[in-house]
């Protein structure tokens, strides 16, 4: 019992929370900024005029990138279609392919929401 004891006061002097929020929510839905941006993995390259996606571009909202080719899809971009077609000869699973590169995830709010859930993220005043 003693040790148990001593292994709950142990753990909780390590882990304790110390965490205090700060600043007040503005109302506006992180999804509803103008000027949304997010990061996504990138490869800058010499021979190409925009860098290269090192993730799956197909379940990546457009809005999600900070640059826009006017030519070009991101698709074109997008380093996991060269992965495919390369090691599509050594009978390397789809799985083991994609696990090469990162993943994002986006959840675009439903519009049919209400604001307390439809954004889920908001905006916060800075600490002062």
């Amino acid at each position: 019992v003693c040790l148990w004891i001593i292994k709950i006061s142990i753990h909780s002097m390590i882990f304790r929370s110390n965490y205090e929020t700060c600043g007040k929510d503005q109302g506006i839905p992180f999804s509803d900024v103008a000027t949304i941006s997010s990061y996504v993995p990138e490869v800058k390259s010499d021979v190409f005029s925009y860098p290269l996606l090192a993730v799956d571009t197909e379940d990546v909202d457009d809005e999600l990138y900070e640059w826009k080719d006017p030519d070009k899809l991101y698709s074109y971009y997008d380093l996991t279609r060269d992965a495919r077609e390369i090691l599509k000869e050594t009978m390397m699973p789809e799985d083991k392919i994609k696990s090469l590169f990162s993943t994002i995830k986006h959840w675009p709010p439903d519009q049919g929401l209400s604001d307390m859930h439809a954004g889920g993220l908001r905006l916060v005043d800075e600490c002062r």
